[in-house]
């Protein structure tokens, strides 16, 4: 391979061999519904072995794994709808064969390394990163601004509670130690039976209402005034809850019944929950007592391929299987964002209904982050408009503090967390387009100060004393380095922290510029290598990653200890 190979050059021959590489990997079968119910029982049953397999050091990689897998499932069944061309009607196997498991495991593993390269070459189109050819390797080089690790570090953590435990968090312990496990799993065990060696089992009600109570409700993203087609943010709630309890129901039903039966494989080939429509949406009215309509709304709304061109089995987890059956493989929608995935799936869907609402999101910032000034603060603004004659400026928070003679102009921004390497390119862009903004208000408010000053109720007499500083804060995503040293740019939740532990302030202005609040290599995160052979190269790739070394709980406390330390 030439050394003086252009990098545009050098991109595509590697995206190519790329494809040919994922390509050689053979598919579960010729027919697609076969292929497809072994794709997601083999997936089901990986995700399970990481549950029960991986050390408790290594729940850094199982997060890692639950989210490629995610990716490796969708390539392979968009492999599956373009190369599988026999759709006659077939039984769903009783029986795994050892064969096939293997062969789609390595389908599944050699997906999870196409999504990291996946991922690079985007990168690379969006002139973020080049590909270099050297002595020995194919190695990355990054923008470094563009690619913060400490800012994707962030993004890895999650933007749930800290201290919030999601379902697949709690199956995880109660696969692993028997004193985590609720009295109710144990008697869901007991109501099952082997049938043709697989799990059986009929699901009651009043279990499943007693699990419930063994899980967390999820923290509320969808707005009070949302709409989706099949209605509220509340009946949403009551029927993601609902789907949540049915899985969680089937997957405890299954390992703890093989478990408690001695069955071989432990139940593999009855892991993937297969039902149907109609039995689904009866199952989901017993617990959420909506009408069926709706339910059958939301239950097409989540079926794999309706109303969408790239179909994404982690935004439409319910997978047909033709002659009315669907299968959904329970650890992967369970270790989801079943709200943004709704949203993310609703902006592709119903793009005008999605961009109409919005709104929303900015005005459940405001509001979250209003009280929380005004205690500290008390003339703080929300949505303010600034006007001098007939020019004005719309500042979203606006934090003074007569004491330190500061004020805050805050730019805000909810976004949905990106899917893929594009929406990851778009939400940086709109977070540097946000900055822009911020600088062109500041430059706007510096020569208009007592006006800022008057509008708030304030004293405008000594208004060139004040010191005027800038923050954009984006909610639902970790962000990315800010372009201006001068107007940090932090994710929603630090923002709240810092508002509501910082001595003053000015205090706060100095933490938020300083970056000391990004996670730390080799504290929070470490960088690793990861090495992918090339079909036509005697070069391998070498690409980075991150894996992540604490929780978002060990996290948080290290952001309050950064402004405890900007006080000494």
């Amino acid at each position: 391979m030439s050394n003086n190979m252009s990098s545009k050059e050098l991109l595509a021959k590697v995206e190519l061999a790329l494809d040919k590489n994922y390509q050689s990997h053979a598919l579960p079968h010729s027919n697609r519904t076969i292929a497809t119910w072994y794709l997601l029982a083999v997936l089901e049953d990986n995700l399970r072995l990481l549950f029960v397999g991986a050390d408790d050091s290594k729940s850094s990689l199982v997060d890692h794994l639950l989210d490629a897998y995610k990716y490796s499932a969708r390539f392979a069944l968009d492999r599956i709808r373009r190369e599988c061309h026999d759709t006659s009607k077939v039984a769903i196997p009783t029986k795994i064969v050892p064969r096939v498991y293997v062969q789609t495991g390595e389908l599944l593993r050699a997906g999870t390394d196409y999504m990291a390269a996946n991922r690079l070459c985007s990168a690379a189109h969006a002139k973020t990163l080049g590909l270099i050819e050297g002595a020995e390797t194919i190695e990355v080089e990054f923008d470094a601004d563009d690619h913060d690790m400490r800012y994707s570090t962030v993004e890895l953590l999650g933007h749930m509670p800290p201290d919030f435990l999601d379902h697949t968090t709690r199956l995880y312990h109660w696969a692993r130690n028997e004193e985590f496990r609720p009295e109710i799993v144990e008697i869901i065990s007991q109501t099952t039976h082997i049938a043709g060696g697989k799990v059986a089992y009929e699901f009651h009600v009043y279990p499943a209402v007693k699990l419930a109570e063994s899980l967390e409700q999820y923290p509320f993203l969808v707005p009070d005034r949302w709409r989706f087609a099949w209605g509220s943010r509340e009946e949403t709630t009551l029927l993601l809850n609902a789907l949540c309890i049915r899985c969680v129901y089937h997957w405890c039903a299954v390992h703890f019944g093989a478990s408690s039966h001695g069955l071989k494989g432990v139940g593999q080939e009855s892991l993937l929950f297969v039902t149907n429509a109609q039995q689904l949406a009866a199952d989901l009215r017993e617990m959420c007592s909506l009408e069926l309509p709706t339910i059958r709304k939301f239950i097409e709304y989540l079926t794999l391929g309706h109303g969408v061109q790239a179909p994404d089995p982690a935004l439409q987890p319910i997978v047909p299987l033709g002659e009315g059956r669907i299968a959904i493989p329970c650890l992967l929608f369970l270790s989801s964002n079943y709200e943004r995935n709704l949203l993310t799936l609703q902006a592709r869907v119903d793009t005008p209904a999605f961009d109409r609402l919005s709104g929303l999101f900015e005005e459940v910032m405001v509001s979250g982050l209003l009280p929380l000034a005004k205690k500290r603060w008390p003339s703080t603004k929300g949505n303010v408009t600034i006007r001098d004659g007939k020019e004005f400026e719309e500042i979203d928070l606006l934090v003074p503090d007569p004491e330190s003679k500061t004020l805050l102009v805050c730019e805000l921004r909810w976004m949905l967390q990106p899917g893929d390497p594009r929406e990851v390119h778009n939400r940086k862009k709109v977070c540097r387009e946000k900055v822009a903004q911020l600088e062109r208000k500041m430059r706007w408010l510096n020569v208009r100060k007592a006006i800022a000053l008057q509008t708030l109720g304030l004293n405008a007499d000594g208004a060139n004393e004040w010191h005027y500083a800038g923050v954009v804060s984006v909610d639902a995503y970790g962000g990315v380095l800010s372009p201006n040293s001068e107007l940090p740019l932090l994710p929603n939740n630090i923002f709240k922290q810092g508002l509501e532990k910082a001595s003053s302030l000015s205090e706060f202005v100095s933490w938020s510029r300083s970056l000391r609040w990004l996670p730390k290599e080799d504290e929070h995160f470490r960088i690793v290598t990861q090495t992918t052979k090339l079909p036509g190269f005697d070069k391998p790739l070498v690409t980075l990653g991150i894996e992540k070394l604490c929780s978002p709980t060990t996290y948080s406390e290290f952001v309050v200890r950064s402004l405890e330390q900007e006080s000494i």
